[in-house]
């Protein structure tokens, strides 16, 4: 969850571990509870994490769009150049029944 703005600040000032700074996926250092209210008071900076707890800060301008969903290319059934469906039907049954 992104949290910025106030309530951002809001809960750096009652923090009192450190925060990682992040770019992308990798952590950069490590912020002491006073350093990372000052970069939220920047307003450059957004949090991530729950309401109650930030996780780690990062660039407002790294925040990616959410993408539309799409069709997994591997979720599709193999076609042949034609378009006919050429995988294997599916068995209903593999096992034989205990009576």
């Amino acid at each position: 969850m992104d949290i910025h703005g106030q309530s951002l600040i809001d809960l750096l000032r009652v923090n009192t571990r450190p925060i990682q700074l992040r770019c992308g996926r990798e952590m950069v250092c490590m912020l002491s509870p006073s350093e990372a209210l000052r970069k939220a008071v920047s307003g450059l900076y957004v949090g991530i994490g729950s309401p109650s707890r930030i996780r780690h800060l990062r660039r407002a301008e790294e925040c990616s769009p959410i993408r539309p969903l799409a069709a997994s290319c591997f979720t599709r059934r193999v076609r042949n150049d034609a378009g006919v469906i050429v995988a294997a039907r599916k068995i209903l049954e593999h096992k034989d029944v205990c009576r």
